[in-house]
């Protein structure tokens, strides 16, 4: 007798759940709004017209898996009106894809580059948090600079983007969140000024896939914790720099603190002086950085 007592209680709850009507019910959430801007060719060998279409080929991308509700340039610029449409193909900075972002309605803004040091083209994505203006994600990618591997580079972006946001990154401590990656000093090698810049921000997108941090846009901005401009401020700073000894070229970085000013931890890698092997050094050094934020 008590189990059919049971199973009639069972049923009514279960008729109880079935009987509850479809407008109280809650609604599936919908995807996070993200705009997507031009593409940015930092010394790659593309036309403007094959970077325009890659831009085009990323947004598609994104939006197969539905992880995101993609708005491509044409939507971002039919929304925007032909006023302020104009803005729209030369938004690269941070300040100005924010705020066309928020204009449209984006939660995201995602912008793009693809930059050539040695015989490597270095892709990078990254997403910015309009909530908070901070770099909240990033993936990156690099293959010899030919477009049909620039062409494969892009699509593993959106593949890796779509399962970044899918899956829980690994956790730091919640004094070491925010990070502003420096651009790396240059102590001899032979790398130029540009290929710097662009290692720098391959760093960056690196330690932004790679554990659960966020990262000013920019790395003159906040620098000094409580230091100005809207929003929170970085808590520490990642300096790194590329010094050359011989034919061997050493790749340095440092953490510090921003409270205290000082020098919480440091990794160095060592590497031929040639621009194709310091890209993997560089993600070597990343990666190990990415390690230390780990730590308690």
């Amino acid at each position: 007798m008590e189990k059919l007592v049971a199973a009639g209680c069972l049923c009514l709850a279960l008729a109880g759940v079935a009987s509850v009507p479809a407008a109280t019910r809650a609604a599936p959430k919908e995807p996070p709004v993200m705009a997507v801007f031009l593409t940015e060719s930092k010394g790659s060998p593309l036309s403007g017209d094959e970077v325009s279409s890659l831009s085009d080929y990323l947004s598609s991308r994104l939006g197969e898996e539905g992880a995101f509700q993609v708005l491509p340039r044409s939507e971002i610029r039919s929304r925007l009106g032909p006023a302020a449409a104009r803005e729209l193909d030369g938004c690269h900075e941070p300040v100005c894809q924010h705020h066309l972002s928020a204009r449209v309605g984006a939660r995201y803004a995602l912008s793009s580059w693809v930059g050539k040091v040695g015989s490597q083209c270095l892709l990078v994505a990254d997403v910015l948090d309009t909530t908070s203006n901070l770099l909240v994600r990033s993936v990156q990618t690099r293959d010899l600079c030919q477009p049909e591997m620039i062409i494969g580079g892009f699509e593993r972006l959106a593949a890796e983007l779509n399962r970044s946001f899918a899956r829980p990154l690994p956790g730091v401590p919640e004094g070491k969140r925010r990070l502003a990656v420096l651009l790396p000093e240059n102590r001899g090698s032979p790398l130029r000024a540009d290929e710097l810049e662009l290692l720098g921000q391959y760093l960056r997108a690196r330690l932004l896939s790679a554990v659960q941090v966020e990262c000013l846009p920019s790395s003159a901005l906040r620098l000094q914790a409580g230091d100005g401009g809207p929003g929170e401020p970085a808590q520490l700073s990642v300096h790194t720099s590329v010094s050359k000894i011989g034919s061997q070229c050493l790749l340095s970085a440092a953490l510090w603190d921003l409270s205290t000013d000082r020098q919480i931890a440091a990794v160095t890698v060592r590497e031929k002086c040639d621009p194709d092997r310091l890209v993997p050094g560089l993600e070597d050094l990343a990666d190990r950085l990415a390690a230390l934020l780990q730590k308690p």
